[in-house]
């Protein structure tokens, strides 16, 4: 399971969109998002 935690902060950070799109699409089974605020636009 891959659990990736507040999206739009790992957008903000340097190649944060490269990181999330890793994150998001190497999941083998599961994939949990966790967030307060929302999804950041490219999503």
């Amino acid at each position: 399971m891959t659990i990736v935690v507040e999206p739009a902060d790992i957008v903000g950070l340097p190649n944060g969109l490269r990181l999330l799109y890793v994150a998001l699409t190497r999941s083998v089974q599961r994939l949990l998002t966790v967030r307060s605020r929302p999804l950041p636009p490219p999503l």
